[in-house]
């Protein structure tokens, strides 16, 4: 993941998976054991079992929230090293109700094991707001 068309393909796949609600296959993109940060809470999941079931929760959270499609945008990366990014995306979440929107950013710790790239920390931060 030594290039830029690199990330984006990785995060169009990921798009993919939470655009067909599909928790499988958006855990897949995830390390175990991984890391998720927001304001005031730290979440580790150490378990394939734990970050299945995270993910079953947050897909049906947007699926009660209308989530339409998810875009992402403002990619920013930066490789570390041979197998370690750090990627910082723009994340916009249509829903249906209303032709709302979700805004918010969020930082990726990425690592290639194994010839697979895989999320290990997952930092959501900026608005979270909701708009028209």
């Amino acid at each position: 993941m030594e290039d830029l068309a690199t990330v984006e393909s990785f995060f169009t796949r990921y798009v993919a998976a939470f655009d067909a609600f599909n928790p499988e296959a958006i855990a897949s993109f995830y390390h175990v054991p991984c890391m998720m940060i927001q304001a005031g809470e730290v979440v580790t999941l150490s378990t394939r079992s734990a970050v299945l079931a995270n993910m079953k929760a947050l897909v049906s959270l947007y699926r009660s929230q209308g989530y339409e499609r998810a875009h992402f945008g403002d990619l920013r990366a930066a490789f570390l090293g041979p197998g370690l990014a750090l990627v910082t995306v723009q994340w916009t979440i249509r829903l249906f109700e209303a032709s709302a929107t979700q805004m918010f950013r969020n930082t990726y710790e990425l690592v290639e094991l194994d010839g697979q790239w895989r999320i290990v920390v997952s930092s959501m931060h900026g608005s979270g707001s909701v708009g028209t």
